[in-house]
C-alpha cells in the first residue's frame, strides 16, 4: 500500500513537472537550474524507482506443477482407497473369528 502511494506520488510528480522540463530547452543554465532546484525530489525518485526494482523479484510467484501434483493426489486417494478397503475387510474377518469363537466356546461349554 505504502509502494502503490509513492508509485502514484511520483507519477503525478512526473505528470506536472515533465511539462516544466520539457519548456526548459532553452539555456544550459536553465535546466541545470531546474536539476539543482528538483534535486531532492530526483534523489527521492531514484530512491523509490530503487526500492521498487528490487522488490520485482518478489513480485513472480514460483511456478507450480499443477499437473504434476493433480496426478500425485490422484494417487494418493487411489491408494487411500485401496488401505480402506482392506481395513474393511480386515474387519470382516476379524467379525468372523469372534463369531467363531463364540461358537467354538459355546460347543464347549
Amino acid at each position: 500500500v505504502a509502494c502503490e502511494k509513492d508509485l502514484a506520488e511520483v507519477r503525478d510528480w512526473l505528470e506536472t513537472d515533465a511539462g516544466g522540463a520539457s519548456s526548459l530547452h532553452g539555456s544550459v543554465a536553465a535546466k541545470r537550474a531546474y536539476v539543482l532546484a528538483s534535486a531532492d525530489r530526483l534523489r527521492a525518485t531514484a530512491k523509490q524507482l530503487e526500492e521498487f526494482s528490487a522488490l520485482k523479484e518478489y513480485a513472480k510467484a514460483p511456478a507450480v506443477d499443477l499437473e504434476g501434483l493433480g496426478k500425485r493426489l490422484a494417487g494418493v486417494e487411489l491408494r487411500g482407497a485401496e488401505i480402506a478397503s482392506q481395513a474393511l475387510d480386515l474387519q470382516q474377518q476379524l467379525e468372523e473369528m469372534v463369531t467363531n469363537y463364540q461358537h467354538v466356546m459355546q460347543h464347549m461349554s
